[in-house]
């Protein structure tokens, strides 16, 4: 029950996420073509605003990261707001330790018979509450638009034929504006209007009462205006719309935008068929109003069939305008017109900001992008930087976090405890660029537990420009500056802090600011593993870790959720510490299909956030070995850390600690978890184990059936590293 409630936690924050983002891009864009429509009103023909108008249509089914150098997004070199959604997912205190203190210990003396830890209770977000509410609302109108189909269909079983006049004066109309692929028209007593109904075989159905008291030259206009209609593929667009307005039902100017497109799109028919009568037309607009005094009844939902009459309001709308405006000769779009349609839709679609701006053009492979992750390096500055075109909507839980009282640094550049902080800004310092990242609140000393904002990799003066504002801002401050560097780099990194440093004196924020520099020779392990092996992922952290897109589950070792595949990578990836390095993925022969997808999907991350130039990603076919020659009690062969250790089914291991260190006692019974690779097993013994650090144990068997253990770390990014520590070698006991 856990997992159901985990999947839908983290697909009701990732459906909230897209809504919102969906809703404000949306919006901005019928709030413009509501203006551009009032300005165009006049002054072109309908069938341009109509298709200006299918904009919105568009724009719904395209993703919200879309960007494009083409956009006003782009010319203004702005952003739409981006949506924040609090997270209520528990967070440990500030106070906790990295390392579990020695009291903790007691708990964790297992003998073989004990079982593994109760998991706690996950409870469903508001998120997950929202997408159930949203699939139950969708659910419904589902249910009615399928009554509505079985409506229409019994609408024409209960339909009669027409007479030969009529029937000939459909063909004619038919063939005078080249409209194929129409079944007939048929009469029926349970409409009051005129319409055309039918996706593939497209049907007219006209009142009889209409058919009988309407004179030939009115039932031609008639007819012209429903064959323009199936001409246009006003079918389909009515169904799209109908589609769409279901998905984004909660949407209140998409209401609004659809009603606009079928009260434009009634114009664009009427001068399709002005254009179709040609001298007659001047006949037209009195059709209209002798139809209007047969037909009844009041508009409905856009469920509805496509009809001549609608409403009073709009038939008056209709006629006014095409008496104000000379009759049309061709009903065609035409070049001009659609050219203009394709420059409204070049630059109001894509609403994300393209990477690649002037402001990073003289740092090779910037990315301009700002996204919004969760940290995952070991160390303050851990980050996960994200492209924004993926995850702009998605930061954790933003609380303010008001500085404690009676706290103020007694001299310039004093560090002060995190809590007073309003801003933490970590700068990585490479030999062409800098990787700055923006910490996002609550800010925590916890690697695990820190959010990032990546601002991108900046030269040296974008750097400066950008801190510079943010001093400015005296809602920033507190604020925290950490400049990590590597020896090659160093003379560029105290440059950097000495500029940090001169700028806060001269915004006044001395007092306010904190400047560090550390330095880092570990800038990640050059390689980052996914295991495949029988058709799944498996994946391994130092300890679980938040997801880039501040859902839940939390990312951690063992087997890949396909739907999570994307999170793993994007963690990998935007830590700051951990690039260069290289996507490998190891698989067998039964997962070779799954691995190139795995692949693709790291390669298509990868350029999305800019660090094709950084990142490799290669494959390699193994011949796994089988689980079970891990499987049984294993005795060491000589005196070491580890005594004996048995190995169970279910990812379960009691190891026995040898000698006695400064966490454990020698004897000491352990359980802890187990998974295979392709070819070995890692044992995650977690922290305080033999070691203060987390560490684990990387297994395989040798040539003579020896298991052999080796002590590491597994680094932040999944990859395994040795400590130095002696080899263990075990034989297996029956």
């Amino acid at each position: 029950m856990s997992e159901l409630v985990s999947w839908l936690n983290s697909w009701g924050n990732a459906f909230v996420l897209f809504a919102i983002r969906m809703l404000i891009q949306s919006s901005v864009l019928i709030l413009i073509l509501l203006l551009l429509d009032w300005v165009l009103r006049r002054r072109v023909r309908a069938v341009v605003r109509y298709w200006i108008w299918l904009l919105v249509l568009a724009k719904l089914v395209l993703p919200p990261s879309l960007s494009s150098p083409t956009s006003v997004v782009s010319w203004i070199g702005g952003r739409l707001p981006e949506a924040t959604i609090v997270s209520f997912m528990p967070v440990l205190p500030d106070d906790v330790q990295e390392a579990a203190p020695p009291a903790a210990l007691n708990s964790m003396e297992m003998t073989p018979s004990s079982v593994a830890p109760v998991q706690p209770m996950v409870l469903p977000t508001w998120q997950a509450l929202v997408l159930l509410a949203w699939m139950a609302a969708v659910v419904i109108m589902v249910v009615l638009l399928i009554q509505r189909v079985f409506f229409v269909r019994a609408l024409l079983a209960q339909s009669q034929e027409v007479c030969d006049t009529l029937r000939n004066l459909l063909e004619q109309c038919r063939r005078h504006m080249g409209v194929r692929g129409v079944a007939g028209v048929r009469l029926t007593s349970l409409s009051a209007s005129p319409s055309v109904c039918g996706l593939l075989r497209p049907m007219i159905l006209m009142p009889e009462q209409m058919a009988r008291q309407l004179e030939t030259p009115q039932l031609r206009s008639v007819l012209f205006h429903e064959l323009a209609h199936i001409q246009r593929g006003d079918l389909c667009i009515n169904l799209l719309q109908t589609l769409l307005q279901i998905v984004y039902l909660y949407h209140p100017l998409l209401w609004l935008a659809n009603a606009r497109i079928r009260a434009i799109r009634e114009q664009a028919v009427d001068e399709a068929v002005l254009a179709a009568l040609g001298e007659d037309a001047e006949e037209y607009p009195r059709t209209l109003l002798s139809i209007s005094k047969l037909a009844f009844g009041t508009p409905s939902l856009s469920l509805r069939l496509l009809g001549v009459v609608e409403s009073k309001r709009a038939l008056t709308a209709r006629i006014r305008q095409m008496v104000s405006r000379p009759f049309p000769r061709s009903a065609k779009l035409g070049l001009a017109s659609l050219v203009m349609v394709l420059v409204v839709g070049a630059a109001l679609l894509p609403m994300a900001r393209a990477n690649g701006s002037a402001s990073s053009a003289d740092v090779p492979g910037a990315s301009t992008a700002a996204p919004v992750v969760p940290a995952g390096s070991a160390g303050p500055d851990a980050g996960t930087p994200v492209a924004k075109t993926e995850l702009e909507s998605k930061p954790a839980t933003e609380k303010a976090n008001p500085p404690e009282a009676g706290i103020t640094p007694r001299r310039p550049f004093e560090k002060q405890p995190v809590k007073t902080l309003n801003a933490w800004v970590s700068l990585k310092v490479l030999e062409e660029c800098v990787v700055t990242l923006d910490g996002l609140k609550p800010f925590s000393d916890f690697w695990a537990r820190c959010r990032w904002r990546v601002v991108g990799l900046l030269s040296e003066k974008q750097t400066l420009d950008y801190i510079g504002g943010r001093l400015a801002d005296k809602g920033s401050l507190p604020i925290r500056v950490y400049i990590y560097y590597q020896p090659e780099t160093g003379s560029a990194a105290q440059r950097l802090a000495d500029a940090v440093m001169s700028l806060a004196r001269e915004a006044k924020a001395d007092m306010d600011t904190e400047v560090h520099l550390e330095l880092t020779s570990w800038t990640g392990s050059g390689e980052s593993t996914f295991y495949l092996r029988q058709g799944k992922i498996r994946t391994f952290y130092p300890l679980p870790v938040l997801r880039p897109d501040g859902g839940s589950p939390l990312l951690a070792s063992g087997l890949v959720d396909p739907n999570d595949l994307e999170q793993h990578i994007l963690w990998r990836l935007t830590m700051p510490k951990n690039v260069p390095f290289n996507f490998r993925v190891e698989y067998d022969d039964a997962s070779s299909k799954l691995a190139k997808q795995v692949a693709d999907t790291a390669r298509a991350v990868v350029k999305r956030v800019g660090l094709t130039e950084l990142v490799g990603v290669t494959g390699a076919l193994v011949e796994p070995v089988p689980e079970t020659i891990f499987l049984g009690r294993w005795q060491a062969v000589a005196k070491g850390e580890i005594e004996r250790i048995e190995v169970r089914s279910a990812g379960i291991s009691l190891l026995t600690i040898g000698n006695e260190t400064q966490w454990v006692k020698a004897g000491v019974t352990l359980q802890r978890s187990w998974a295979p690779t392709t070819k070995e097993m890692i044992v995650d013994v977690g922290e305080v184990v033999v070691t203060k650090n987390c560490c684990a144990y990387r297994g395989s068997i040798d040539a003579e059936g020896h298991l052999i253990l080796d002590r590491g770390v597994v680094y932040p990014q999944g990859s395994f590293h040795l400590s130095g520590a002696p080899r263990m070698v075990f034989t297996k006991v029956e």
